[in-house]
């Protein structure tokens, strides 16, 4: 089950472990009310709603953690990059229990 692992699974460059971790369980819990007669269709339904979404952090923990660990040249390299900061709508104003 993807909640148990979540916490291993995302770098820790986002401190999005344990967050996902209860956005998991919150989805599941969800999935599971609505489809309280078929588990198997809810868990799908769980599955297609989470994955993109635990992918993409994942990558942006990945791609935080290379930022962070880039030295200046590199830095120079990209001047046209846009902040992270201005980026992370997506990630924190995110509702879990909209499936």
């Amino acid at each position: 089950m993807q909640s148990t692992e979540r916490c291993v699974l995302v770098l820790p460059f986002t401190a999005q472990g344990a967050g996902q971790g209860i956005e998991d369980a919150v989805a599941l819990a969800g999935a599971l009310a609505r489809h309280r007669d078929d588990v198997s269709v809810a868990l799908r339904t769980y599955e297609q709603v989470r994955r993109p979404r635990a992918m993409k952090v994942q990558q942006l923990s990945g791609d935080m953690g290379r930022n962070l660990h880039r030295d200046a040249s590199e830095s120079r390299q990209r001047p046209d990059a846009q902040p992270i900061g201005d980026t992370l709508d997506w990630l924190f104003d995110h509702d879990a229990e909209a499936l």
